[in-house]
């Protein structure tokens, strides 16, 4: 999905819980560091989103 190195800051507020299992990934290993794992899901919901887009016929602009 990202075509370039380019990165840009963001800032984000979750939950208690969903910092526990950001953390939890990146001690077992599944993610370099919460960036990465932030970064990963929220490329995974899109390119999810974007193939139930395509597949009703088109993207809505």
């Amino acid at each position: 999905m990202v075509t370039n190195n380019t990165k840009q800051r963001l800032s984000i507020s979750v939950d208690d819980e969903t910092v526990k299992i950001i953390e939890r990934s990146v001690e077992n290993k599944f993610f370099r560091n919460k960036s990465h794992a932030v970064e990963f899901s929220i490329q995974k919901v899109l390119k999810e989103l974007l193939f139930l887009e395509k597949s009703k016929g088109g993207i809505k602009k």
